[in-house]
């Protein structure tokens, strides 16, 4: 004589459903804290790159503001209001027609205002193959007038 046993699939399928969801909310998790590091990260690129060309915008305002380093710094510094770890660096040189960098006082010689900018990022979560924190910098070159 046979017995036959009977399995209730209704408990089994609820079981395979934990799993399922457990697995998936893991995956959806990492996929929307990826979205969010990078789309920081990419904000933060933006936020550099804007301030060192505030920077380098004031420096070519006047001939007054060619060498004030401290007043681009500032600049920089004011356009990215509320990032933290923020640094910039300014500088000016001039150059030739042949691109040579000259005194500024030499006839002919154009003036070049240059801002370099840098943001420290720290990952939400740290990436494979990303360095945490991730260096984001930003860099502005203009011509005076």
């Amino acid at each position: 004589m046979k017995t036959t046993i009977l399995v209730n699939r209704k408990s089994r399928r609820s079981g395979n459903a934990m799993i399922e969801t457990a697995f998936g909310s893991t995956v959806l998790f990492f996929m929307l804290s990826g979205v969010i590091d990078f789309g920081r990260a990419f904000h933060m690129t933006d936020v550099a790159v804007g301030a060192a060309r505030a920077g380098a915008q004031y420096g070519i305002q006047s001939a007054a503001n060619f060498g004030n380093y401290p007043g681009m710094v500032a600049a920089a510094q004011a356009d990215a209001q509320g990032v933290s770890n923020f640094s910039a660096t300014a500088e000016s040189y001039c150059k030739d027609l042949a691109d040579a960098t000259v005194d500024c006082e030499t006839p002919g010689a154009r003036g070049y205002v240059k801002v370099k900018t840098s943001i420290v990022y720290n990952l939400i979560i740290p990436w494979p193959g990303l360095p945490n924190p991730l260096p984001i910098g930003g860099s502005a070159i203009l011509r005076t007038q």
